[in-house]
């Protein structure tokens, strides 16, 4: 927010200066966040409530309009050059797959809520970018001080009306009373949210709301508390030592806004309340000084570019983070553009003051000005997703003639290579490349410990057999494998899933993902399921040092000893960056790699299915269709094989879908073939009801030798519960 006259606390405009050199400092040659966002929330609300009160004091009338005119009418314009500017950058410099993205942040930045879309992303584990920064993501904390500014004119004229109706306490002192229960309130939830679910607290308004109050409630306070020049001084010092270490001393991101981040606030509070000295030494001299005074007045500026200059450089030269001399450079840059976007937009505007002399011209600046920009990524962002339709069909498992994907190697299906922009999926739609089920769990196949987490497919009619698919994202990427075949076969594709939360014992995992690990494996060996499928290993991102998963084994012997037949899934190769966007800016060959960089030499998981293994478990290995000739391609067979750095698109897993079945086949465990039924019937019970369910399936008209056993069919049939044993039996003539 602009600040006040240079005449009033030209001591805290230098430390909103020293704030922003905190910001930029860390960010560009630390890669650390310093805390200094936490002191420009306090200083926000420092100047606007110092502001409101003294007005309501002197007798004036606040008009919330007309300051929501006033405010956004000096900051909306400054911020709209950046964000155009950066989104024109971005869909330069940036490959494709982060467009979207951009634009989506561009319009969160304008409509002052990008802190949400932020905090959505943080807390969503499928977020296609999560691993890039975003060039916008810098603008959270102006959403939050917009929703401030939205919020405080209103609490403020709030508290102010229940003074004027009691006449027992004065303005300053109701104000003081509503800010304190609202700081009082919003620390509670940010101690608890922080605790229980920190990155979406970081972005979240609620949990920053006690920072803004402080800061209000630090402008009541000020005028009413001296600090003698012997404390002040000390007491100032202390306030910026502890303002320039604290991004050294805490890890600001990782543990922000709970109580950590009392260390920031404190110190910007101390400095404020050390100011006003006569002391030679005191802070309140320093930060007053004409240099710092003249870099607050740009710090608005300066926090708006810094960011996406340095993001769009790193991107552009491909380095994790700036060195000495480039931040220099880099820091000087901003330094520029923040002056001129200061004296070109800012100052303008401010010298007009169009919120007091025509409140309805500032709100037409501002609106109009932010929704210009809103409209065009909004266009964008339609276009783009128009785009990313192209193909979709592939995904669901059509064959799309020219886009063999895995065909191309497993029945050599021969189709000319395409460029990069023209493979499937749309790189501008690969966020959607995640495979899901579409409908939650229902009937008996759903389960209040596992919620959401429990999705199904069912089939036209009675179900076949029941498949069931158990793990994390690298489990449930092989959904779209699996669809196919359900569709085929007639199988209820049911899916137990957690991100970032492997299957194995819940022994051996800690928090929500052992309670998920107990609550999938209890909800497996308490229903008639016909296969488990599973991701038996676990790859390494940047070695061949590949695993079987932690756990399985156990996990694998408590499904398999009550008749259950497992199928573990080699893991693919994993990737330290994202694949698509290393082959749009650096061609195929240099995005290759051979496989034995990748994965080990052989199956981990093999040693379970062997003879020494776990009966009923079988290990089946893609691996050579995920990389073919032994080279880990972004691509074959036309389409993408990676979404990200380490997921399979869900375009290409489809495709995989012939070799899928041919080896559970082969393997005996594919559900409804021969094999699997005869695999089944020597762990069949010998109890007559047993034997008669399978004679009365054979002979009965509406279960004809064609189908396959299912629990459906055996109630419509027999009329009779489902025998205890294996999940599926073909009847046959035999």
């Amino acid at each position: 927010m602009p600040g006040p006259s240079p005449s009033r606390r030209n001591d805290v405009e230098g430390l909103r200066a020293l704030a922003v050199l905190l910001v930029v400092a860390y960010h560009v040659w630390f890669g650390r966040v310093s805390g200094g966002v936490d002191v420009f929330l306090l200083v926000s609300a420092f100047f606007l409530t110092g502001g409101l009160v003294r007005r309501l004091e002197r007798g004036e009338r606040v008009s919330p309009p007309r300051e929501w005119a006033r405010i956004f009418s000096r900051l909306v314009p400054t911020a709209a050059v950046v964000v155009t500017a950066t989104v024109g950058a971005a869909l330069l410099l940036l490959p494709a797959p982060r467009w979207r993205s951009v634009l989506v942040d561009g319009i969160g930045s304008m409509t002052y809520s990008e802190n949400w879309v932020l905090a959505h992303r943080a807390i969503d584990y499928y977020a296609a970018d999560k691993g890039s920064a975003s060039p916008l993501q810098h603008m959270w904390s102006l959403s939050v001080q917009g929703q401030l500014f939205l919020v405080w004119p209103l609490l403020v004229l709030a508290c102010a009306a229940v003074a004027r109706r009691t006449r027992r306490v004065g303005v300053p002192a109701a104000v003081a009373a509503g800010l304190a229960v609202v700081t009082l309130a919003s620390f509670v939830w940010s101690v608890h949210t922080t605790a229980t679910r920190q990155s979406f607290a970081y972005f979240d308004t609620t949990a920053r709301l006690w920072e803004l109050g402080l800061g209000g409630l630090l402008a009541l306070l000020v005028g009413r508390v001296r600090v003698g020049p012997r404390v002040a001084a000390p007491l100032g010092w202390v306030g910026v030592a502890g303002l320039v270490s604290c991004g050294v001393v805490l890890d600001v991101q990782g543990s922000f806004p709970g109580w950590a981040a009392l260390w920031p606030l404190v110190s910007a509070a101390a400095v404020v309340l050390a100011g006003g000295t006569t002391t030679r030494w005191g802070t309140d001299r320093v930060l007053a000084l004409p240099p710092l005074v003249g870099l607050g007045g740009v710090s608005y500026a300066l926090y708006l570019v810094h960011w996406p200059v340095l993001v769009l450089w790193l991107a552009t030269t491909g380095r994790p983070h700036a060195g000495v001399a480039d931040g220099v450079v880099l820091v000087a840059v901003s330094l520029l553009l923040a002056w001129g976007l200061t004296r070109v937009v800012e100052r303008p505007l401010r010298r007009l003051d169009l919120g007091r002399v025509a409140p309805r011209r500032a709100a037409v600046l501002a609106l109009g000005t932010a929704g210009l920009v809103v409209a065009v990524a909004g266009a964008g962002v339609l276009t783009l997703d128009a785009a990313g339709r192209r193909g979709a069909e592939l995904s669901r498992g059509a064959v799309v003639a020219g886009y063999p994907g895995a065909r191309a190697v497993h029945s050599g299906e021969v189709a000319p290579a395409v460029a990069l922009d023209r493979r499937l999926p749309a790189v501008t739609a690969l966020r959607d490349e995640f495979a899901t089920l579409p409908a939650v769990c229902r009937g008996p196949w759903a389960d209040p410990a596992l919620g959401t987490s429990c999705t199904q497919l069912e089939p036209e009619g009675a179900a076949s057999a029941t498949v069931l698919v158990v793990g994390d994202s690298h489990a449930e990427q092989w959904l779209a494998a699996l669809e196919p075949l359900a569709r085929a076969h007639r199988w209820r594709l049911v899916a137990v899933l957690k991100g970032a939360c492997s299957f194995g014992e819940a022994s051996t995992r800690t928090g929500a993902c052992a309670r998920f690990n107990e609550d999938a494996l209890a909800y497996a060996t308490s229903r008639r399921v016909d296969l488990v499928v599973v991701v038996s290993t676990a790859a390494h991102p940047t070695t061949p040092a590949e695993r079987v998963v932690t756990g399985l084994p156990g996990a694998v012997r408590a499904l398999t000893s009550r008749g259950t037949p497992v199928v573990g899934l080699r893991d693919n190769p994993r990737f330290p960056s994202g694949v698509v966007s290393c082959a749009l800016t650096r061609g195929d060959e240099a995005c290759t790699r051979p496989v034995a960089e990748k994965l080990a030499a052989t199956d981990p998981a093999a040693t379970l299915a062997g003879r020494r293994g776990i009966p009923g478990f079988t290990a089946v290995d893609l691996t050579d269709l995920v990389c073919p000739d032994g080279r880990c391609t972004p691509s074959v067979g036309n389409v993408w094989v990676y979404l990200d750095d380490n997921h399979l698109t869900r375009s290409f897993a489809a495709t995989l879908a012939p070799a899928l079945e041919e080896r559970l086949d082969a393997a005996g465990v594919l559900p409804g073939s021969v094999a699997a039924t005869t695999a089944a019937r020597r762990s069949v019970p010998s109890a007559p009801e047993s034997r008669r369910a399978v004679m009365t399936a054979s002979a009965s008209s509406e279960f004809p030798l064609s189908s396959v056993w299912s629990p459906s069919a055996w109630r419509s049939s027999v009329g009779s519960r489902p025998p205890v044993g294996p999940r599926s039996t073909r009847a046959t003539s035999t």
